[in-house]
């Protein structure tokens, strides 16, 4: 069946109360010294400033899970490297081999990006969903599925790889059904609302 597509680009669509917000809107938005703008850079920054006007208000609180901060932060890394790969003569598809060699540039170079993108997420603002936020006072409830058990579930059922379902998972476990996303696969995941960019 799949889910139900809401163009975050039309202002007159009500953003909800709680929305868990993935990698890519991030990414499209807030990505520093990409050396070109993303696909859908300008539909992105045009969601982050109604989600930070709406989020300041009080309107819409945006969630962000673990592992979409993990991926953004990894991404950011990543490009650097990629970068400094080809600064070696290097391919970019080598980074690894520029990590394994100077660890320590991500400290003396890369790190202030990830910095300057935290900074952009806090002046939004955004809330960090951390794993005491998932469990409640006493855990799991009787009768409620593991996240690891979610996540298959999602990944059987709507055909998504693990990180996009994990993320489902945790929205799921926090009682939230409503995702930004621009990633068609998420259009699969019956039961959810996704705000995306309609192209």
């Amino acid at each position: 069946m799949g889910a139900a597509i809401m163009d975050f680009t039309d202002p007159a669509i009500p953003l909800p109360a709680f929305l868990v917000v993935d990698t890519s809107v991030w990414l499209n938005a807030l990505r520093p010294n990409a050396p070109q703008q993303p696909p859908h850079h300008q539909d992105a920054c045009d969601f982050v400033k109604r989600l930070e006007a709406e989020a300041i208000a009080g309107g819409t609180i945006a969630l962000v899970t673990l592992p979409v901060l993990e991926e953004c932060i990894f991404k950011i890394l990543q490009f650097n490297f990629k970068a400094e790969a080809v600064s070696r003569g290097l391919k970019p598809h080598q980074w690894p081999d520029v990590y394994k060699d100077s660890p320590d540039v991500i400290e003396t170079q890369f790190y202030p990006q990830v910095e300057q993108f935290q900074a952009e997420l806090s002046a939004i603002p955004v809330w960090i969903v951390e794993p005491e936020d998932l469990c409640g006072v006493c855990g799991r409830k009787p009768g409620e599925v593991a996240l690891n058990g979610m996540m298959r579930s999602y990944v059987e059922s709507f055909n998504l790889l693990p990180q996009d379902a994990f993320n489902l998972a945790i929205a799921n476990r926090l009682g939230v059904t409503n995702i930004a996303a621009i990633d068609a696969d998420f259009h699969r995941a019956d039961g959810f609302t996704i705000y995306t960019c309609l192209v």
